[in-house]
């Protein structure tokens, strides 16, 4: 016949340090307790044996000397006194391109050739109405129709700011206006504009300043330039570059066209233009 034991509660007055589970004593059972059997807390296998494994006791399945199995991680552990690494994050590769395990970013890479992939075309939107820059490298159209005499009315106060003045009024603001030659260019850097050269006036008068301006866009017509000032001698340095540099990429755009985007604000057809009437000191 099984020997039975009282259940009950674990002594209170126990100090022990050991906080595991312990089997409950007769002597710590209550009078009232309930009996119970002591072979029917063991948990049993399908057999009826006895099933350690499924103790309650956490530690109970390695009291045959084997340790627990090691939890399982994807790097070493805060004990090892290295961080633990996340395979889910981006890495660096070789070449300094970042990879990740969900996609490759190389496949987002643009190629040089987008604007023929995707039909871009250059709309030319501005020419500017003034001479290069003296830091600019430039060429000048060699093609004769992409230049023209014209009168301009420059305004010394404005940044020597050109407006192009009707032929039909041009005698009556004589002494405002002068002759130039308006001589399409593009720098190095895609920029497209006409230079207003000055041109002798009636009297074949001339200068420094005007003679080596000529001077230089003539070498642009077939030679990267750049044309600086030299105060000292009042006249321009020209400048040629020794570097085999590419052909210019001339806009596909009417001489005429060019004209109406460079002087589209800066066109005088009349008198009564703001700008002749401010002169007059009418306003």
């Amino acid at each position: 016949m099984p020997k039975k034991v009282t259940a009950g509660y674990p002594n209170v007055n126990d100090n022990t340090d050991d906080t595991r589970p312990r089997p409950v004593l007769a002597s710590d059972a209550p009078d009232d307790a309930m009996s119970v059997d002591e072979s029917d807390m063991e948990p049993k296998s399908a057999h009826g044996a006895i099933d350690t494994s499924a103790s309650t006791d956490p530690e109970a399945r390695f009291t045959n000397g084997t340790a627990p199995p090691p939890l399982e991680t994807d790097g070493p552990s805060a004990d090892d006194g290295q961080e633990p690494t996340d395979k889910s994050k981006a890495a660096p590769s070789g070449d300094g391109n970042y990879t990740s395990k969900a996609r490759s970013f190389r496949r987002f890479r643009l190629d040089q050739n987008f604007d023929e992939v995707a039909g871009v075309s250059k709309v030319l939107v501005h020419v500017s109405r003034l001479k290069p820059s003296p830091q600019s490298w430039f060429r000048v159209h060699p093609d004769e129709s992409y230049r023209m005499p014209v009168a301009l009315l420059v305004l010394k106060d404005e940044r020597s700011e050109p407006y192009l003045v009707a032929p039909e009024i041009v005698a009556e603001m004589s002494a405002e206006t002068s002759p130039h030659l308006l001589v399409t260019y593009v720098t190095r850097q895609g920029a497209v504009g006409l230079w207003p050269l000055r041109l002798p006036r009636s009297d074949g008068k001339s200068d420094n300043w005007m003679r080596t301006a000529h001077e230089g866009a003539k070498l642009g017509t077939t030679r990267w330039v750049r044309l600086t000032a030299n105060l000292s001698n009042g006249a321009y340095d020209v400048q040629v570059t020794s570097a085999d540099l590419p052909e210019p990429e001339w806009p596909d755009t009417a001489f005429e066209k060019l004209i109406e985007i460079a002087y589209r604000e800066n066109i005088i057809e009349s008198l009564d233009h703001p700008v002749l009437r401010r002169l007059r000191g009418e306003i």
